[in-house]
């Protein structure tokens, strides 16, 4: 498989982290959830998407080159693009993404090369997802400091102005991504989904 410079990966993981994470990402706030499992109690039926959406995938990064993915961990680093082998995986590429942008994406990457991971992001995205009051995610954050999906979808932001269905890319979570790229064809395509 040939993977290009910009493409999108989402990977799986079963740690208790990771379904932690998945879980928080299944509804918008705390309540989307509560009308979800109540919805589904009742009408024996799946609850909508807008309520309470499955999560396939918890941790983002970006493909770098043939040999190398860049992505969010307890700072930006580099890793060898065969630690995707062997696990559930999707890669998502934007459709038409020029020679300019893909240089372009990756210098912005780079200079973003050993910044941080941002724990005061996850307290106002924990605090949004209890209240449902989006200022939280909005106001709690260090900058230059984000999460994996946050990281990504600014890279992609600031080339392609994409915001994944959100109003700012500090709304943005894994599954936006993954739903978002299967939603719109006309602009990304599935490369690969393990």
């Amino acid at each position: 498989m040939t993977y290009n410079t910009g493409d999108i990966f989402l990977i799986d993981s079963d740690s208790t982290e990771s379904r932690i994470v998945k879980f928080l990402m299944s509804s918008d706030t705390v309540g989307h959830w509560l009308v979800g499992k109540l919805y589904e109690k009742i009408s024996k039926k799946v609850a909508p998407s807008w309520l309470i959406r499955k999560q396939f995938y918890y941790h983002v990064g970006m493909i770098l080159n043939e040999k190398e993915t860049i992505e969010q961990q307890a700072k930006v680093e580099k890793q060898p693009i065969s630690r995707l082998n062997g696990k559930k995986h999707v890669i998502i590429r934007r459709i038409g993404l020029s020679d300019n942008q893909k240089t372009a994406i990756t210098v912005l990457a780079l200079n973003d090369f050993g910044k941080g991971y941002d724990i005061l992001l996850i307290l106002g995205k924990t605090l949004n997802w209890l209240t449902g009051v989006p200022l939280f995610t909005l106001l709690l954050n260090w900058p230059t400091k984000e999460l994996c999906p946050t990281r990504v979808a600014y890279w992609h932001y600031k080339i392609t102005k994409e915001l994944w269905g959100r109003l700012n890319y500090n709304f943005v979570q894994t599954d936006d991504i993954y739903y978002w790229a299967k939603s719109h064809p006309e602009l990304y395509t599935i490369v690969e989904e393990v």
